[in-house]
């Protein structure tokens, strides 16, 4: 029981930190595109955001 309680502080911690790596921001993209490409993350199982991200990370590497 102690290695589970040590485990969830570990997460918990974790968590946090991810939190604070993040960055919310506000975009202005096409109604018709946003709610395509949210239509077809929804069908993929897909996290949209995430997907944004990839994208961003995929673009930088392109440029190097």
């Amino acid at each position: 029981k102690a290695y589970k309680y040590k485990y969830l502080i570990l997460c918990n911690y974790t968590y946090v930190y991810i939190q604070k790596m993040k960055k919310k921001v506000t975009l202005s993209i096409e109604k018709i595109i946003y709610d395509e490409f949210s239509a077809h993350c929804k069908e993929e199982g897909l996290i949209l955001s995430k997907q944004v991200e990839f994208f961003m990370k995929k673009k930088l590497k392109e440029e190097k």
